[in-house]
């Protein structure tokens, strides 16, 4: 007997999905949707041993506080389960991070 996992039937996301998700801080819709205290670095930032390396290629976006920021990716309809992926790196204690999803049809939001 073989045990083989089940795997749900993938269906194909939209390009406009596609164009939402993807932000490479270069050109786009993204740099479009980022709040007033987001900047953007093609190299490390901060002290090496605490600060944001640079493992990539291409330009990140990345926020310098005190103070809140957002960034906003818009009305999504995604047909399946999918995955977001963020990396959070604070040199102070409490600080937080939030995603917020809020469902078209509910006034209440999803932290």
């Amino acid at each position: 007997m073989k045990f083989v996992p089940h795997i749900p039937t993938l269906q194909n996301v939209t390009k406009s999905v596609c164009n939402a998700m993807k932000c490479d801080f270069d050109i786009g819709d993204c740099l479009k949707k980022l709040g007033k205290k987001w900047e953007i670095s093609d190299e490390a930032v901060g002290p090496k041993p605490t600060g944001i390396l640079k493992p990539l290629e291409g330009d990140f976006g990345y926020v310098h506080g005190p103070g809140d920021a957002t960034l906003s990716l818009g009305k999504l309809q995604i047909p399946r389960t999918y995955g977001l992926q963020f990396c959070y790196f604070s040199e102070s204690i409490g600080t937080d991070f939030e995603v917020i999803l809020r469902p078209d049809d509910s006034k209440e939001k999803l932290v």
